[in-house]
C-alpha cells in the first residue's frame, strides 16, 4: 500500500504527539517536583533569615546592654567595702544599709530592668563577695556571689561578654539566660562582674507565631543542643539529642540545610539553620505530605494541560497542512510535469495563495519568462553593481567621519556623567548623615521611649543608611577617578601608628565573631604617601578579612623591604577561587560561593582600592586558598616619587 502524503504527516503528529506527552510529562513530574520543594526551600531559608535577625537583634541588644553598664564609672568603682554583703546572713535578723554609690548603682540598675521589658533582674557581684542588686531579694539567706555559675563563668572569660546556660524561671514558666561581663581593672585583674537575667518570653511568642503551612512549626535551639522554643513544652529545655526521632543529629553536625523525620503525624520536613553569630539553631518543620499535595496536584494540572493543547494545536495544523500545503503542492506538481512533457517554455502555473508556495508558482513562471533575457540582466545588473559599489564606498567614508565625532561627543558626555554623579552623590551625604544621626538619637531614647518593634525598625534604618552612605561615598570616589579629579596629599606619617588605629576600629567587631585580630609592626614605620588614602585601602582589607571569616584569625603585618613598604592582611577565613581573583578588581563585581552566608557590600572597595594605589605608585597582590584562607599584600614605596 502506497502512503501519501496526508496520511504520512497523519501518523508523524500521532507519533510525536504521544512521544512528547510522554517525554513531557516525565520532566513535568521531575521538573516540578524539585521545582516546589526549591521554591518552599527558598521560602523557609528565607524565614529563617529573619529569625536569625530577630535573634542577634536580641541577645545583641542584651550584649550591649551589660557592656554599656560594666563600662559606667560608678559601676566600676573600687570603693566597694560598704556593698551589701549576703556572706553571713541570716534570714531572721539582716536588714539593709545601702550607703550613697550603692543606692545610685541600684537606680541605675533598676531603671534599665524597668525600661527593658526582657530583664528581670540586673545585679553585681565583687571580688570581696558584696552583691549589689536591681530589686532586694525575696529572702536575705546567706549567698556568696563568687561561687555562683554566672560569675565563676564571666570570671573564666574576662575579656568577653558571657552567657549562661538557659534555665527555666522559678516563679514564671518563662525560660531565662544570663548575660555577664567581667569587671577588669588596668592591670587585666578581675574585680567583680556585672550581669542580668534576661527572659526569652517575648522571642519565644515571635517564633511560636511564625506560620509554617497549614500544620507546621517554627522552633529554636541553643549552641549545646537545649531546645529553648518548641510547640511540644514537654521538649523545651531538653537536649535534641535525648529526642527518640532519627535524622535529627544532623542539625547540630551541619551549619544549614534540611533532613526528614517521622514522628506520630507521619514524614517531615525540616530545614534548619545556624546564627553566625550565635551558634543557635533555628528550624521549621513542616508535614511532607502537605508538600507532596502541592506537588502532584500542580503536576496533573499541568498534564491534562498540555495533552489538550496538544490535541488542538495538532488538530489545527493538519487542517491547514490539507488546504495550504498538500493542495497547492499537489498543483503545482502537475503543473510542472505537463511543461516537462510538452516542453512548453510559455506555460503559466496559477496558484492564487500569497504565501511562499504561491510565491513560488510565481517565481517559476517569472523564471521561465527570464530565460531569453538572461544576458542583458547580467550586463544591467552588473552596471548596477559597479554604481552600488561606488555608492557604498561613499557612504562608509560619511559614516566614518560621522562616527568619529560621535566618538568625540561621547566621551565628553562620559566625562560630564562622572561629574555629575560625583556632585549629586555628594548632595545625598548630607540628608543621609542627618538619617543616621537622628536616628541614633531616637535609639539613645534622647526623643523619648521607643518600643522594640519601633526599635528593630529604627535600627534597620540606620543600618540601609549606613549601606547606602557607603555605596554614595564609593560612587564619588570612582567618579573623581573617571573624571580625573581626584587628589592625593603626600605626607611623613608613622605607619605603625595607623595600623593601630584600623585594629582598635575591628577589635570589638573581632571578638565578638570569636575571631583573634593580631597586629605586627615596628614601633615606627615611616612612609612618605598619603595616609588617608593608605588607612582606606588597608580598612578595605581588613573589613573583607572580617566579613568572609567566621573563625580562626585575622593577622596585619607590616615591613620594610628594602625602598618598599609591605602590609599583609590574612586570614584563616573561606579562600577565593583561583578563578575568581580575576573578578575581585571590576567595578560591583562580587565573590559569592555557593552554600555560604551572602555577605553585604557594595563591590566597589578592591576597584577603588585598587585604582588609589595606582596613584600612589604601588601594587596589590593576592594570594589565597579556598577553602583555607587568603592574603591581600599592599606594596607602596617608603617615598612617593611623585610624576
Amino acid at each position: 500500500m502506497k502512503l501519501t502524503l496526508k496520511i504520512k504527516l497523519l501518523l508523524l503528529f500521532i507519533i510525536a504527539g504521544l512521544f512528547i506527552i510522554i517525554i513531557a510529562s516525565a520532566i513535568l513530574t521531575f521538573s516540578l517536583r524539585n521545582d516546589m520543594f526549591r521554591m518552599v526551600r527558598t521560602d523557609y531559608e528565607g524565614q529563617l533569615k529573619h529569625m536569625d535577625i530577630t535573634v542577634n537583634n536580641f541577645l545583641g541588644e542584651a550584649h550591649n546592654d551589660v557592656e554599656t553598664l560594666s563600662s559606667l564609672e560608678i559601676v566600676r568603682t573600687r570603693g566597694d567595702s560598704e556593698f551589701t554583703s549576703f556572706l553571713n546572713a541570716d534570714e531572721e535578723t539582716f536588714q539593709y544599709n545601702i550607703g550613697e554609690t550603692e543606692e545610685e548603682i541600684i537606680d541605675i540598675f533598676n531603671n534599665f530592668r524597668i525600661n527593658h521589658p526582657y530583664i528581670n533582674s540586673v545585679y553585681m557581684g565583687r571580688e570581696n563577695g558584696s552583691f549589689v542588686r536591681s530589686h532586694k531579694r525575696t529572702a536575705p539567706t546567706k549567698y556568696d556571689p563568687r561561687e555562683r555559675p554566672w560569675y565563676v563563668l564571666a570570671k573564666e572569660n574576662p575579656s568577653e561578654v558571657v552567657r549562661t546556660e538557659p534555665y527555666r524561671s522559678i516563679t514564671t514558666p518563662d525560660i531565662n539566660i544570663g548575660v555577664e561581663k567581667a569587671l577588669v581593672d588596668e592591670n587585666g585583674k578581675v574585680f567583680g562582674v556585672v550581669g542580668m537575667d534576661i527572659t526569652l518570653e517575648g522571642l519565644s511568642n515571635y517564633i511560636s507565631d511564625i506560620e509554617v503551612g497549614e500544620n507546621g512549626w517554627a522552633f529554636l535551639i541553643d549552641e549545646n543542643g537545649t531546645i529553648l522554643v518548641s510547640r511540644n513544652e514537654e521538649n523545651i529545655l531538653k537536649n535534641i539529642a535525648d529526642l527518640d526521632q532519627e535524622n535529627l543529629n544532623i542539625i547540630m553536625e551541619k551549619i544549614h540545610g534540611y533532613t526528614t523525620f517521622i514522628n506520630d503525624s507521619g514524614e517531615n520536613y525540616l530545614f534548619f539553620d545556624t546564627s553566625e553569630i550565635l551558634g543557635w539553631k533555628m528550624g521549621l518543620v513542616i508535614p511532607a505530605e502537605e508538600i507532596n499535595r502541592e506537588v502532584w496536584v500542580l503536576i496533573f494540572r499541568n498534564i491534562l494541560v498540555l495533552i489538550f493543547s496538544l490535541s488542538v494545536l495538532s488538530l489545527l495544523i493538519l487542517l491547514g497542512t490539507q488546504r495550504f500545503v498538500l493542495k497547492p503542492i499537489k498543483k503545482l506538481s502537475d503543473n510542472t510535469s505537463l511543461i516537462a512533457k510538452t516542453g512548453n517554455l510559455e506555460h503559466s502555473i496559477k496558484i492564487e495563495s500569497r504565501d511562499e508556495i504561491g510565491y513560488l508558482g510565481r517565481s517559476f513562471n517569472q523564471m521561465m519568462r527570464s530565460i531569453n533575457k538572461t544576458s542583458k540582466s547580467l550586463k544591467d545588473s552588473e552596471k548596477a553593481l559597479r554604481r552600488l559599489n561606488n555608492e557604498l564606498e561613499e557612504k562608509v567614508r560619511k559614516r566614518t567621519k560621522e562616527l568619529s565625532g560621535a566618538n568625540i561627543r561621547l566621551k565628553e558626555l562620559d566625562r560630564l556623567k562622572s561629574m555629575f554623579i560625583a556632585s549629586m552623590s555628594h548632595e545625598l551625604r548630607t540628608p543621609l548623615n542627618s538619617i543616621i544621626g537622628f536616628t541614633s538619637l531616637i535609639l539613645m531614647g534622647m526623643a523619648g521611649k521607643i518600643t522594640g518593634e519601633q526599635k528593630k525598625q529604627l535600627l534597620m534604618v540606620k543600618s540601609s543608611a549606613n549601606h547606602l552612605l557607603e555605596l554614595v561615598t564609593d560612587v564619588i570616589d570612582v567618579s573623581k577617578i573617571e573624571a580625573g579629579q581626584i587628589d592625593i596629599s603626600i605626607e611623613n606619617f608613622n605607619l605603625t601608628k595607623v595600623l593601630y588605629e584600623i585594629y582598635d576600629s575591628f577589635e570589638i567587631l573581632s571578638k565578638n565573631k570569636g575571631i583573634q585580630l593580631i597586629l605586627k609592626a615596628p614601633e615606627k614605620l615611616f612612609v612618605s604617601s598619603d595616609s588617608l588614602r593608605v588607612k582606606q585601602i588597608i580598612l578595605n582589607f581588613v573589613s573583607n578579612a572580617l566579613k568572609f571569616t567566621s573563625k580562626g584569625k585575622i593577622e596585619i603585618k607590616a615591613e620594610r623591604k628594602k625602598d618598599k613598604i609591605q602590609i599583609k592582611v590574612s586570614d584563616s577565613g573561606r579562600g577565593i577561587r583561583k578563578e575568581d581573583i580575576k573578578k575581585l578588581f571590576k567595578q560591583f563585581s562580587r565573590i559569592h560561593t555557593e552554600g555560604a552566608p551572602i555577605v553585604e557590600g557594595t563591590g566597589l572597595g578592591l576597584y577603588l582600592s585598587k585604582k588609589i594605589v595606582t596613584l600612589l605608585k604601588g601594587e596589590i597582590r593576592v594570594e589565597s586558598v579556598f577553602g583555607k584562607g587568603s592574603k591581600f599584600t599592599l606594596i607602596l614605596p617608603s617615598k612617593y616619587a611623585g610624576g
